[in-house]
């Protein structure tokens, strides 16, 4: 945050950073979904390395070959599902929970 906060005020966006930072502090869903889309893009990784290693089973399961629009689909929503969620439970959660971050 504060590198953020630098590069904005050499840039003279210093009213920008603090819309970007009260944002951040309103999206408190935002640092667990991030986690999971690169979950998400770990594991598509592997599998894309397994494919590109002509690896087609592993045991009895075969290799899943993940698109690009599941992706993209996958990730707009779990992203989207998160900020709602910040937006209309983040008003009720305890103030621990948004402190925390």
């Amino acid at each position: 945050m504060i590198l953020t906060a630098n590069a904005f005020a050499l840039l003279g966006l210093r009213q920008l950073f603090l819309v970007v930072e009260a944002l951040l502090t309103r999206l408190v869903y935002l640092q667990p979904a991030l986690a999971l889309v690169l979950a998400f893009i770990g594991v598509k990784l592997v599998l894309e390395g397994l494919r590109g290693s002509h690896v087609q089973h592993l045991g009895s399961l075969d290799v899943p070959e993940i698109g690009i629009l599941p992706s993209l689909a996958f990730i707009v929503v779990l992203l989207g599902v998160a900020a709602i969620a910040s937006l209309t439970l983040g008003a009720r959660a305890p103030a621990g929970r948004q402190e925390g971050r």
